[in-house]
């Protein structure tokens, strides 16, 4: 009986989980390997490593947000990212196969280009978006054209299973954040090329008890907070927009946009939670 109803649960799993095209979640490096190097204190990831992690910037400037790539023309950021962007005006695109924002035309090696730059048609913020209570916090940034699919450009496959899911988190390995934000606590300017760390979802109730006790703040239901304490490494200014990723049994799932940084403080980042009914909605119709 245990076996049957374990066997359902990781079913359930594996159909809470969908793709583009059957190429999604996985890493584009040789092998499809898993990173082993270790936002604040983290590590640089390697070119393409995570070939959804895209920017999303005002034509010709460095203004930009973190987003991630969910089909061929489909891109999802937060709506606090996307309304101070859309504040200073202008027209957008966004870079796919971001990997250093101070390089324009990146190359690999072998002298092979590995951005392609998209012009923006529309960016929606949720309807019920509220920067105070940081409800909402997601925007859908459609693209000019299709991309062409290759090893720097890849969408992310989305899960449908709520982040705070007890049964899930059973099966989740390993979650890891990107951004391009700042990487020390002091004097530092937002990391020039895209950075990662592991990271690990704090529960409901404990997330929502550490907000009423430290910022007397009650916390919309589609936000989760990170567990940052495990390896002191911390979201920051300018990582917002970008993933909170998890393992699951093996294929890598966007679970949340990072929304709101610690910073190193002592609340922790925040997260939307992606398979929220009201973020989930909005997505699928826009």
């Amino acid at each position: 009986m245990m076996i049957r109803q374990l066997f359902l649960l990781v079913q359930l799993l594996v159909v809470s989980v969908f793709s583009i095209d059957g190429k999604c979640g996985y890493d584009a490096l040789p092998g499809g390997r898993i990173p082993t190097s270790r936002i604040l204190n983290a590590e640089t990831s390697q070119r393409c490593q995570w070939p959804w992690m895209v920017s999303v910037r005002r034509t010709g400037t460095k203004d930009m947000c973190a987003g991630v790539l969910v089909n061929e023309d489909k891109v999802l950021t937060t709506a606090r990212c996307s309304a101070a962007l859309q504040s200073l005006g202008g027209q957008f695109e966004v870079v796919i196969g971001e990997y250093n924002i101070e390089v324009e035309d990146e190359k690999d090696g072998l002298g092979k280009p590995t951005e392609t730059i998209v012009p923006v048609t529309s960016m929606t913020q949720h309807p019920e978006y509220d920067g105070i209570c940081i409800s909402n916090d997601i925007a859908v940034v459609r693209l000019a054209k299709a991309v062409e699919y290759g090893e720097c450009a890849l969408p992310v496959c989305v899960t449908k299973t709520r982040g705070t899911d007890e049964n899930c988190d059973e099966y989740i390995e390993e979650c890891v954040m990107a951004g391009w934000g700042k990487y020390k606590a002091v004097g530092a300017e937002r990391s020039p090329k895209l950075r990662w760390a592991y990271t690990e979802m704090l529960g409901p109730e404990v997330c929502s008890a550490i907000y009423r006790y430290g910022d007397n703040s009650t916390l919309p239901e589609n936000i989760f907070c990170l567990d940052e304490s495990k390896n002191k490494q911390t979201a920051c200014l300018g990582d917002e927009g970008g993933m909170v990723l998890c393992n699951l049994k093996g294929t890598w799932v966007l679970k949340g946009l990072i929304s709101l940084t610690s910073c190193g403080d002592s609340l922790p980042s925040l997260a939307v939670d992606i398979a929220s009914s009201t973020i989930n909605d909005f997505v699928s119709r826009n």
